[in-house]
């Protein structure tokens, strides 16, 4: 965890909450995590000192300002966990143990294969939009339909 601070002091960080709770699962309550403001947070770590002195002082000792939602400066968009580093860790499963310069050509060869494939589909779309993202936008419109403007302007 002391890493990213050290390469990139000036930046906004956060912790990937699942392997916090792999590495102390009990320390880590979802209220302590979640909760939106300070008030939250300390409310829950109090809580947890009442349950465990030895988790509560855990939670404060492991730089929560990168994992609590309280205290988080930066924004995290609702993101608790790092799926996008572990989905591509499970992608380049092969290269992983190659030594390094054929650990980047593979996945430079994977990249550009995977691009190869969705410039082919993406050039049968009928709109600039992908189709999932399309299927979206009209269930969106079609459960507005019924919906009626409302001013709150007075007069």
């Amino acid at each position: 965890m002391s890493a990213v601070p050290g390469v990139f002091p000036m930046s906004h960080h956060s912790y990937c909450l699942r392997h916090l709770k792999i590495n102390f699962r009990e320390a880590i309550t979802d209220a302590v995590a979640y909760g939106l403001r300070i008030e939250d947070y300390t409310r829950s770590l109090a809580h947890m000192h009442g349950y465990s002195e030895q988790a509560a002082k855990w939670v404060e000792d492991s730089d929560p300002n990168h994992w609590a939602n309280a205290l988080f400066s930066g924004e995290r968009y609702g993101e608790m966990y790092a799926n996008c580093a572990e989905s591509f860790n499970s992608w380049i499963l092969e290269a992983r143990n190659l030594p390094i310069v054929q650990m980047v050509d593979h996945i430079c060869v994977q990249m550009m294969e995977m691009m190869y494939r969705r410039r082919n589909e993406s050039s049968n779309w009928e709109t600039f939009l992908c189709p999932s993202i399309m299927e979206k936008l009209q269930k969106i419109q079609a459960n507005s339909r019924g919906l009626q403007e409302v001013s709150t302007e007075p007069g």
